[in-house]
């Protein structure tokens, strides 16, 4: 057996270019963009003038420019990868490949008729040229008398006629593709120390670095000191409230400052903390219970509750804080639910003697529409439309009307809607109706199946019943003028009465103005 170095780096070749087919290849076909389908149509809340959805709109756009450089650059490194790949593969097929059967008739410069006695002197005359004592080359002389041993000895003859080789078959030619300086001993140290550099060092600390990281997170990002909080929270208190669920939410270690370095603690904060916490009704600062009277605790529920009430006029630190608040809300809200599931199940496996309740799993869920809303869940749904204030549903509300919902104002034909808020501008209708447009209304449909049964609809005990639940997503501007449609006669008794409630309210003002 004998093992021969790459001495002109032809192999090497062969061997970088099968190891960088079989990363390249991959990876293109995993990480290259996709295309994605943009929307080209103006999307009707783009349209609206209301400052909130300009906002969400320059919001979910500002990361564009930065998505679209990101995209051309992957394109630009992958396009560069396989313009290598291109080159290698050229230059692997530029490299000649040698393969000569071995002929000692050749080496000896005879026919192959020649008898032993020309081949005899042909040897001894090569051997007087290149013998290493004349002068000559030490290789060359070896291959000679080889030569020479192969057409003189009849098993190596034999041996050269069955393998080609007068050694037989047990020598075997194996080409190393890495080049010889790489292996050569003067290099040993610089390789050793490469070698001890990628595997010893660069390699443990990065996966030191990566466990420490991952270690300290559960799913979506969750740190697992907040899971751990959670359960014993949520254990604790198998019958909760929507604002003990929001205590919890607020308590969780992502808005620790230990925790979670994004977290930033300002001296302004022993100042503008406490005035806000005025303004806010139940949010009891005041609690002994741990961890609700942290600090930490204690400014994320504040900064919650103005969430929820709606608070424009904060600090430009706190309005920062609260959005990155808010911003985590979603992840551990569904963090919660989940946790919730798994003490239902510990209990129905005898771990746990009072799980949480339907209602409180149902209260936890409703934080989600509370966050994204920023709306207490009592409060009427109305308050989601744009310009829509506590002021403006005394309209919605009357002795021909009961309006409580966004369907039931949906349905309400254009002069109705408009003639009941009539005390805003046409501008701000605008807003009202493009967002109203956009709004979504989901119908459900349940059919029940009951098979080997006479009667399908009918359900006995032991059925077999299959329940098919069908929802359909679409806007509320399907509604338009289409339910509740109501005469010019019936519109207009609803303007009259509109108008004496306006003037009944004119008076009341009047009659207190004089009271003071």
């Amino acid at each position: 057996m004998k093992f021969e170095y790459d001495e002109n780096g032809g192999k090497f070749y062969y061997f970088l270019l099968s190891f960088y087919a079989l990363v390249l290849i991959p990876t293109t076909y995993w990480l290259w963009p996709k295309q994605e389908k943009r929307k080209t149509t103006l999307h009707p809340e783009d349209k609206s003038n209301f400052s909130p959805c300009r906002e969400k709109y320059q919001l979910l756009n500002a990361g564009e420019p930065v998505r679209r450089f990101r995209l051309k650059a992957i394109k630009f490194v992958f396009v560069m990868a396989w313009i290598i790949f291109v080159v290698l593969a050229y230059r692997v097929s530029l490299i000649e490949t040698e393969h000569k059967d071995y002929d000692p008739f050749a080496v000896l410069t005879v026919d192959r008729e020649a008898t032993v006695a020309e081949i005899k002197r042909a040897y001894r005359e090569l051997s007087k040229k290149h013998h290493p004592d004349r002068g000559g080359d030490p290789e060359q002389f070896k291959q000679i008398a080889k030569a020479y041993k192969t057409l003189t000895n009849e098993e190596a003859k034999n041996n050269w006629k069955q393998y080609g080789n007068p050694d037989g078959p047990g020598v075997t030619h194996f080409g190393i593709a890495l080049p010889k300086w790489l292996v050569d001993h003067k290099n040993s140290v610089f390789v050793l120390l490469t070698y001890a550099g990628i595997f010893m060092i660069v390699l443990p600390v990065i996966v030191c670095v990566w466990w420490q990281k991952s270690a300290r997170f559960a799913g979506d990002h969750i740190l697992i000191e907040t899971a751990q909080l959670y359960y014993i929270l949520l254990g604790r208190t198998p019958n909760m409230i929507v604002k003990r669920a929001l205590m919890i939410l607020a308590s969780s270690m992502e808005f620790e400052k230990t925790r979670n370095p994004a977290i930033i603690e300002r001296p302004s904060d022993n100042t503008e903390l406490p005035k806000l916490i005025k303004d806010l009704p139940d949010v009891q600062e005041k609690t002994k219970e741990r961890p609700f009277q942290f600090p930490y605790s204690l400014k994320a529920r504040a900064l919650l509750h103005s969430h929820l009430q709606r608070i424009t006029n904060l600090s430009e630190n706190l309005e920062k804080d609260r959005k990155y608040v808010v911003k985590r809300c979603p992840y551990l809200i569904n963090e919660m639910v989940n946790i919730e599931a798994q003490l239902v199940a510990m209990a129905h496996a005898g771990r746990l003697s009072h799980p949480p309740r339907l209602d409180s799993i149902e209260n936890t869920m409703k934080l989600s529409p509370m966050i994204v809303q920023a709306l207490w869940n009592t409060k009427s749904p109305l308050l989601q439309l744009p310009h829509i204030t506590e002021n403006h549903l005394r309209y919605f509300e009357s002795k021909k009307r009961t309006i409580k919902s966004i369907k039931q104002f949906a349905t309400m034909n254009d002069e109705q809607r408009r003639s009941m808020l009539r005390s805003i501008s046409d501008e701000q209708y605008d807003d009202i109706m493009s967002v109203l447009k956009i709004y979504p209304y989901i119908t459900i449909k349940v059919k029940s199946e009951v098979f080997d049964d006479e009667d399908e609809r009918l359900v006995t005990t032991g059925a077999v019943v299959t329940l098919t639940v069908k929802l359909t997503r679409e806007n509320m501007s399907v509604l338009f003028n289409k339910e509740h449609h109501i005469s010019n006669e019936q519109h207009q008794i609803l303007v009259e009465n509109q108008q004496q409630d306006d003037e009944n309210d004119k008076e009341k003002g009047k009659e207190k103005e004089k009271v003071r």
